[in-house]
């Protein structure tokens, strides 16, 4: 019985947050697909080349293997929980948001410096539970090559 339970929990989140999840699947199809370095840890995709420290698509987390870290992980939960109670609106309160953040912290040391105290990141890092510390892909992260 519980067994039935989690099934139709899943069934139902994976409906609720099927925009992100579909882009999710997509993704992760991708990189299997093109035979990249990829493994699976804890329900967690880390790639070894990947062009960003870490996205969340509903349900599949994809961290670069640089950055997998505690607080890393613990970050891209907090933004599956965003996910899970935002549905299918996570993409355009989050997602899109958090990628214009990213562009920005690209072009902008100050930016970058203060990333994770911006919206939708301090959500993030607050739903997840990260601490005061630095992430592992923060400005150390971005100054290597995320191709490698």
């Amino acid at each position: 019985m519980k067994t039935l339970i989690h099934l139709i929990i899943g069934l139902l989140l994976f409906v609720w947050q099927l925009p992100q999840c579909l882009v999710g699947i997509g993704v992760i199809l991708f990189y299997v697909l093109s035979k990249k370095d990829i493994r699976y840890q804890d329900g967690i995709a880390v790639v070894k080349q990947f062009p960003a420290g870490g996205v969340s698509l509903g349900e599949f987390i994809i961290i670069h293997h640089y950055c997998d870290d505690e607080e890393t992980r613990k970050h891209e939960l907090g933004h599956r929980r965003q996910s899970r109670m935002l549905g299918p609106l996570y993409l355009f309160v989050v997602g899109i948001p958090s990628v214009c953040l990213c562009l920005l912290a690209k072009k902008s040391k100050k930016i970058n410096s203060t990333y994770y105290e911006h919206f939708p990141e301090n959500w993030a890092n607050k739903l997840g539970g990260v601490g005061d510390a630095k992430l592992k892909c923060d400005s150390e992260a971005k100054e290597n090559d995320f191709h490698n």
